[in-house]
């Protein structure tokens, strides 16, 4: 079932957000040289100060997926103002986290999810959403339907831009 999660829920969030640090780890072992990789622990209390300052923002929301009691992922999307050499409208998406347990994929949760994203985004006005994906994480299918631009950092990330998409994808 997917729903929009409660801010008074964050700390539910927390052993998926460590899944996803050990995931972005294995995927991309030359990122070594950026420096040590925090505890899942220190990590979470990072991400969770963001999520909480991001959620006073307009724009913002958890959606998560369930079966029955348990928490199988979630994705974090913020609308803000659009800024940048490209003209993407007044509004841009930008989706934080998605994530998926490790033994709940290959169910088309990430994909049902990306479409509620995409359907926050268009209520809020924004007609892209941009994508951070780790490079080397081979697992992430939002940025392999990105249709404007991609660019790499040096930092390992990969930024992708891609439309928002209209009504459920089949």
């Amino acid at each position: 079932m997917l729903a929009e999660h409660p801010s008074s829920g964050l700390d539910e969030l927390a052993p998926l957000w460590g899944e996803l640090l050990a995931h972005h780890v294995a995927s991309a072992p030359r990122l070594g040289h950026l420096g040590e990789v925090r505890s899942a622990d220190e990590s979470w209390q990072f991400r969770r100060a963001e999520y909480r300052a991001w959620l006073d923002e307009p724009g913002a929301k958890i959606l998560t997926v369930r079966d029955h009691d348990r928490l199988l992922g979630y994705a974090f999307v913020r609308v803000i103002e659009a800024a940048g050499s490209w003209k993407l409208g007044d509004r841009v998406g930008v989706l934080e986290t998605l994530v998926v347990a490790a033994d709940a994929g290959g169910r088309g949760l990430g994909r049902r999810r990306l479409q509620a994203v995409d359907d926050h985004c268009r209520a809020h006005g924004a007609t892209t959403l941009r994508i951070s994906v780790i490079d080397g994480n081979n697992a992430h299918r939002a940025s392999s339907n990105c249709r404007r631009c991609r660019a790499s950092s040096s930092s390992g990330e990969r930024r992708s831009l891609r439309q928002v998409r209209a009504g459920a994808q089949p």
